[in-house]
């Protein structure tokens, strides 16, 4: 019986990142909705909206656990998976930031 390529698994792994990412987003555009038509959880609006922004930064919470877990079940390749989409994400949204304040900011 052959063992998986490890290229396999880190593919998994950014796939599974970017899940974790969208699904992420969707949990804050969600509780916006809720916050939005509840006028006591008006001030959690800029939190939630901070997440979205920031998912560069606010992705620490959900893929520093994943790969800890990952590391203890001695997943390497789905560990390095994880940390790759982690950068690409961080990246990535890190250059939209940029682009959406450098036209915005732009009065």
């Amino acid at each position: 019986m052959s063992e998986r390529p490890e290229w396999r698994d880190v593919l998994v792994g950014i796939g599974s990142a970017f899940f974790m990412n969208i699904a992420f987003v969707l949990l804050c555009v969600v509780l916006i909705s809720i916050a939005s038509s509840i006028s006591a959880l008006s001030y959690f609006l800029p939190l939630f909206a901070y997440g979205i922004f920031g998912i560069g930064l606010s992705q620490l919470l959900y893929i520093v656990p994943t790969v800890i877990n990952l590391k203890r079940q001695q997943k390497w390749g789905e560990m390095k998976g994880v940390i790759i989409g982690a950068i690409l994400t961080a990246l990535i949204s890190g250059g939209c930031f940029y682009l959406i304040y450098s036209f915005f900011g732009q009065q």
